[in-house]
């Protein structure tokens, strides 16, 4: 994620099941934000989709 006040990348952390499973990958993935629902929606290339709400204050952010 870039935080724009500090103008820098950043890691964070997701809880939850990997999407792409033990043995999978998960590289192609459509990815969007709803400002109107404050939603992250995510589309794979399983027609899977995917909805996070994010609070980034609890989301263990790292520099990258």
């Amino acid at each position: 994620a870039y935080d724009c006040a500090a103008n820098k990348w950043v890691s964070l952390k997701i809880g939850g099941p990997n999407p792409a499973g033990k043995k999978g990958r998960n590289v192609s993935l459509g990815l969007m934000y709803d400002a109107k629902r404050d939603l992250l929606w995510a589309v794979d290339t399983g027609g899977n989709i995917y909805a996070l709400r994010l609070d980034a204050k609890t989301a263990d952010a790292e520099d990258l």
